[in-house]
């Protein structure tokens, strides 16, 4: 049974981009289909994240740009979602990347 039946949800997916100078910016560069779930607490603490903010999320490997740390994700409820680690499986049928992620919150930055 393949990954892909999983990819139920539309996912905007944003790179960092430089604007002018040092200056740099999320920029939306794709909205592909793919599968977000929380990560449980044995995935959490493999990246020493905290259960509860780190997710895993799932993307086609045929993709035409790669994931890369830092990218955010946002979701269709509007979550958006930092990338921590990003592997790509390409074996078997159930070829697909795989990316270690925590849940953005803005609130978070003061």
């Amino acid at each position: 049974m393949a990954i892909q039946r999983f990819f139920t949800n539309q996912l905007i997916v944003r790179k960092l981009k430089a604007t002018t100078g040092y200056k740099r910016k999320y920029r939306a560069t794709a909205t592909v289909e793919g599968h977000v779930q929380r990560a449980d607490a044995e995935q959490a603490s493999l990246i020493g994240g905290v259960y509860g903010q780190t997710y895993i999320g799932w993307l086609p490997v045929d993709l035409d740009f790669l994931p890369e740390p830092d990218d955010q994700i946002t979701d269709g409820q509007g979550r958006i979602f930092v990338v921590k680690t990003c592997e790509k499986w390409d074996f078997g049928i159930s070829q697909h990347w795989e990316l270690v992620m925590e849940r953005f919150n803005p609130t978070d930055r003061e």
